[in-house]
C-alpha cells in the first residue's frame, strides 16, 4: 500500500496520466502532498523511475514489496524513527566495512594494526615467537629472531617463492621463509592468493552498496516522497551487501 497515493484530479479511477505526475513530483522534489522534503538531492527519487514509472514503479514485485510494512502508512512519527534506526545502523555498518578495507593494504603499520585475523608462530629452531597479522592480500610479519629482518610484509603471490623444500637458516628473506613454512603448508602456498581477488571485490562492492542504501533510507523518512521501488532497491541492495559482506568474512 503506497502511501501518499495518487487522487485523480478527474475524479473517478486513477489514470496513467496521474499516476505519471505523481511520481514526476517526487523525482522533481515538488510533491503536493507535504512540504517536507529529503534534505539531498542523492535522497530524491531517482530520475529513471519518472522516465520509466511502469516498469520501475508500477510493477507487481515493487507494489507486492509496497503492501509489506509494520507501520501504518499515516504515522508519520512511527516511520521516522524506524527509517532513523536502520539509518544509524548503515551508517555504522559503512564506518565498520570501510576500517575493514585498511586489511586490503600492505603496508606493516595499516596491516599490524587493522588486519583480519593475527596468530604467533612457535617452533624449536625459533628462539623468540614470531607475530603474524593477516589481511586480505599479504601477511605482516613481525620476527624479532637474530638474523631476520623484524618487521616485513610478504604478499600472497611471493608465498610460494618464499616458502620451497630446501628452506636455509640464514638472513633476510629465507629465515623468514622457515617461519611461513611453519604457518603455511608449502603445497597451500598459492591458496591465499587464489581466494584474495574475489575476496577484496566482496569486501568493497559492500562498502558501496551503503551508499545507496543511505540514501533509501532518508528519502524513506517522508512519505510524501516514498515509492515501491526504492522500498524493493534498499532491501535487495541490504541484502547483496550482506551477501558480499559475509562472503569476505
Amino acid at each position: 500500500k503506497n502511501n501518499g497515493a495518487p487522487v485523480s484530479s478527474r475524479g473517478g479511477k486513477i489514470d496513467k496520466r496521474d499516476h505519471r505526475q505523481w511520481i514526476d513530483d517526487r523525482v522533481k522534489g515538488n510533491s503536493k502532498l507535504g512540504n517536507d522534503r529529503p534534505p539531498l538531492r542523492c535522497c530524491l527519487v531517482p530520475p529513471c523511475v519518472g522516465c520509466c514509472p511502469g516498469v520501475l514503479e508500477q510493477n507487481c514485485v515493487c507494489e507486492t514489496i509496497g503492501r509489506i510494512g509494520i507501520v501504518r502508512p499515516d504515522d508519520k512519527y512511527g516511520r521516522r524513527w524506524l527509517m532513523r534506526i536502520g539509518l544509524i545502523t548503515q551508517v555504522v555498518g559503512l564506518i565498520l566495512t570501510a576500517i575493514a578495507c585498511f586489511a586490503i593494504s600492505t603496508e606493516y603499520n595499516l596491516l599490524s594494526s587493522l588486519s583480519y585475523t593475527k596468530g604467533v608462530v612457535t617452533a624449536p629452531n625459533l628462539a623468540e615467537d614470531v607475530e603474524l597479522a593477516i589481511g586480505l592480500r599479504a601477511v605482516a610479519f613481525n620476527n624479532p629472531n637474530p638474523g631476520a629482518v623484524g618487521k616485513t610484509v610478504i604478499t600472497f603471490e611471493e608465498f610460494c617463492s618464499l616458502t620451497p623444500a630446501q628452506t636455509r637458516n640464514g638472513t633476510g628473506p629465507e629465515f623468514d621463509a622457515q617461519v611461513l613454512s611453519t604457518y603455511l603448508n608449502p603445497r597451500d602456498c598459492g591458496e591465499c592468493a587464489a581466494v584474495s581477488g574475489s575476496m577484496v571485490s566482496s569486501l568493497v562492492m559492500s562498502l558501496v552498496s551503503y551508499l545507496p542504501t543511505i540514501f533509501t533510507d532518508v528519502l524513506r523518512m517522508y512519505p510524501n516522497y516514498d515509492v515501491n521501488c526504492q522500498k524493493a532497491f534498499g532491501m535487495i541492495v541490504a541484502i547483496f551487501g550482506l551477501l558480499m559482506a559475509i562472503n569476505t568474512w
